[in-house]
């Protein structure tokens, strides 16, 4: 977004502070921390508390759970959207 708007000479509408001021009202939001990462030594991150974001934890039927029991192919339907991010994440080796 913001090369788009650099192309446009639109500066960017929200900075860190601002965007952490936002999703710090979410209950899903948790705070920053530090954490060692081996690559890179130290570093602060914020983080998402999956089971109570929109996109996170999903509720299932028992109908849903008892075919993704019997075929686990069909992906697990309590995960939500953000599920695909940490997938990708966890494939990569990411910290």
């Amino acid at each position: 977004m913001k090369i788009f708007l650099g192309k446009q000479r639109v500066p960017m509408p929200l900075n860190q502070k601002d965007l952490q001021d936002q999703l710090s009202k979410n209950p899903y939001w948790v705070p920053s921390c530090k954490k060692r990462l081996k690559s890179v030594g130290n570093i602060w991150c914020w983080g998402v508390n999956l089971d109570l974001h929109p996109f996170g934890l999903q509720q299932a039927t028992s109908e849903q759970l008892e075919a993704y029991f019997t075929d686990d192919s069909l992906g697990d339907p309590r995960q939500g959207e953000l599920f695909a991010i940490v997938s990708k994440l966890l494939e990569s080796g990411s910290e």
